[in-house]
C-alpha cells in the first residue's frame, strides 16, 4: 500500500509539472521576461482570468520557479530553462520506445543547450561542493594549481577557492558555455584566482600539469570508451603525486534512490550512451589511467554524491584519510 509520504510527494511532483507546463502555454514565462508583474497586470498581458492568474502565480512561486518581489511575480531563473526542460520531458515515452536522445554529449548541441542552464545545476551543487571542498583542500599544496574541467558555473572550484584561497585554478568549458563560468566567478569575487581556458575536452590542450583536477558531474554525460578515454586524458595532465577528483552520483548496489533514478532517467533523454555509473566502473576506469590509490567519500547523506578521488603514480601506498573508503576494483 502507498505511504502518506509517496503520495503527497506524487501529488505534488504532477501538480508541479502541470504548473510549469501552463505557465509556459500561456506565455506566463515570456511576458515575465521583461521583468515582475502582478497578477492583474499579467492577466492583462496574457489574457487570463486575474484571480485564476493569481493562484497559478503564487503555485510557481510555491514550487520556486518564480519569486515575489515588490508585490509581484518576477523569474528565478533563465527564462528559457522551464521550456527547455519541459520540451525535454515531453521526449521521454519517444525515447524509451527507441528514438533519439537529445545530444547533450555532443559539443555542438552542448555549447547551445548547457549556457542557460549551468546556473540552475550550479546551484544543486553548492552543498555537497562545501564539504567535498574541505576534504579535497586538506591534502593541496600551498599554492596549488587546479583544473576544474566542464567549470559550468564553478560551484566546485568555488568552493574549493573559499576554502584554499591561495590555490589557483583554469576553469575549462566549450567556448559559449565560459561565459557563464566567468559570471559566477566574478560574482564570486575571485576572478584574480582564476584563468579561463576555453575548448573541447577531447580535443584541445587542457593547460596542465595540476596538482588537482576536478572532473564533476561530467562523465556520466558518456560510456565507457569515452570515460577512459577522458579520463586518460586529465590523468596526463597531473604533476607527480597530483590527484584527478571525480564527483558525481554514484548508486551503490542497492536499488537507487529516487532522486539518483530520475537522474539517471535525464541521462536517457540527454545523452547518446551516458548513465550513472557504478563505483567498480570509475575504479576500473581510473586505473586503466594509471591512477591509484582509488578512495571514496560520500557527499550527500540524502542521494548518492559521491567524491572519487585517485592518485598519480608518484603517491601509490598514501593512506586513506578518515571516513574515507579505499577501493577494489572487482575483476
Amino acid at each position: 500500500m502507498i505511504s502518506a509520504r509517496t503520495a503527497h510527494f506524487l501529488t505534488e511532483a504532477l501538480s508541479a509539472a502541470a504548473a510549469i507546463a501552463a505557465g509556459d502555454q500561456l506565455r506566463v514565462f515570456e511576458a515575465l521576461a521583461t521583468g515582475p508583474l502582478t497578477a492583474a497586470e499579467l492577466a492583462t498581458r496574457c489574457g487570463l482570468a486575474e484571480g485564476a492568474a493569481q493562484r497559478l502565480l503564487s503555485a510557481l512561486a510555491s514550487i520556486g520557479a518564480l519569486g515575489r518581489e515588490n508585490g509581484g511575480y518576477g523569474l528565478t531563473v533563465e527564462p528559457g530553462l522551464l521550456r527547455s526542460q519541459s520540451d525535454l520531458w515531453e521526449r521521454l515515452p519517444e525515447v524509451v520506445r527507441g528514438g533519439s536522445s537529445t545530444g547533450f554529449d555532443e559539443t555542438s548541441i552542448a555549447a547551445a543547450a548547457y549556457p542557460t542552464i549551468v546556473g540552475f545545476l550550479g546551484a544543486l551543487d553548492v552543498p555537497a561542493a562545501r564539504r567535498a571542498a574541505v576534504l579535497l583542500a586538506a591534502g593541496l599544496p600551498t599554492s596549488a594549481h587546479v583544473l576544474d574541467l566542464g567549470a559550468g558555473a564553478a560551484a566546485w572550484s568555488l568552493a574549493l577557492v573559499a576554502e584554499k584561497p591561495s590555490c589557483q585554478v583554469t576553469a575549462f568549458d566549450l567556448p559559449p558555455v565560459l561565459e557563464a563560468t566567468r559570471r559566477a566567478v566574478d560574482a564570486a569575487g575571485r576572478t584574480d584566482r582564476y584563468r579561463f581556458l576555453a575548448g573541447d575536452a577531447f580535443l584541445d590542450e587542457l593547460g596542465g600539469p595540476y596538482d588537482l583536477a576536478l572532473v564533476a558531474n561530467v562523465i556520466h554525460l558518456f560510456g565507457e570508451a569515452r570515460a577512459v578515454e577522458l579520463l586518460t586524458r586529465v590523468a596526463a595532465e597531473l604533476s607527480p603525486a597530483g590527484q584527478l577528483a571525480v564527483i558525481d552520483v554514484i548508486p551503490g548496489g542497492r536499488a537507487p534512490s529516487r532522486r539518483a533514478a530520475l537522474h539517471d532517467l535525464s541521462l536517457l533523454l540527454r545523452t547518446s550512451d551516458g548513465a550513472l555509473h557504478s563505483l567498480n566502473s570509475y575504479a576500473k576506469w581510473l586505473r586503466r589511467a594509471g591512477l591509484e590509490p582509488i578512495t571514496r567519500h560520500r557527499l550527500d547523506a540524502g542521494w548518492e554524491v559521491t567524491l572519487v578521488l585517485a592518485t598519480a603514480p608518484a603517491d601509490i601506498g598514501a593512506e586513506a584519510g578518515p571516513n574515507i573508503e579505499v577501493v577494489q576494483a572487482k575483476p
